[in-house]
């Protein structure tokens, strides 16, 4: 039998602000923290069937979105808007909580499943996105005129982080077995 222990919660406020008459902010946070438990299960990318602990906990924590924007009608022909967010998004990848480093994984060939460990790696992976423009719109009543600046900014992995522990892959071993014999290391 398999199953899945997934989880998923979302936390979202937004406000909008009228600063002035002619002055509008908005602002919005979404904090979304989630967990893929047994990630690949149910249905794995590679078609490799897994058992339970051959899979990794991927934990989605913190996971959010924060936007905020601006507008400004200069007169009834000139706009001006401007707009910011930044979304963080990190996939911890851990081994399940009863899985020792010790233990190696092991794919069985005249079965196609995958046991004992996770074959790949048990490791934090964020991903930072920042997104800022800025544009100012000129109507004339036939034509219309806008120009700006849209900036976007996308960073993964940790800076600095070399991952040299063998035990992102426990033992940085896997075996392939055929019909119970071992056929690669």
């Amino acid at each position: 039998p398999a199953y899945t222990d997934d989880w998923d919660q979302d936390y979202t406020i937004r406000f909008t602000w009228q600063v002035a008459a002619k002055h509008k902010v908005t602002a919005a946070h979404t904090q979304h923290p989630s967990c893929q438990c047994y990630y690949g299960l149910l249905e794995s990318a590679t078609g490799i069937l897994l058992a339970p602990e051959a899979t990794g906990a991927h934990h989605y924590d913190p996971n959010y979105l924060s936007a905020a924007t601006w507008t400004y009608p200069a007169t009834n022909r000139l706009l001006f808007e401007a707009a910011g967010q930044v979304r963080k998004y990190n996939n911890h990848q851990k081994r399940q909580p009863d899985l020792s480093t010790d233990i190696i994984s092991v794919r069985e060939l005249s079965t196609n499943i995958q046991y004992g460990a996770r074959a790949s790696s048990y490791r934090p992976q964020p991903r930072q996105v920042y997104r800022e423009r800025f544009a100012v719109s000129y109507i004339t009543g036939s034509h219309a005129f806008k120009t700006g600046l849209d900036l976007n900014q996308f960073k993964i992995g940790m800076e600095g982080a070399r991952f040299n522990d063998p035990h992102q892959i426990n033992q940085a071993i896997d075996y392939t077995f055929q019909n119970q014999i071992p056929q690669s290391l």
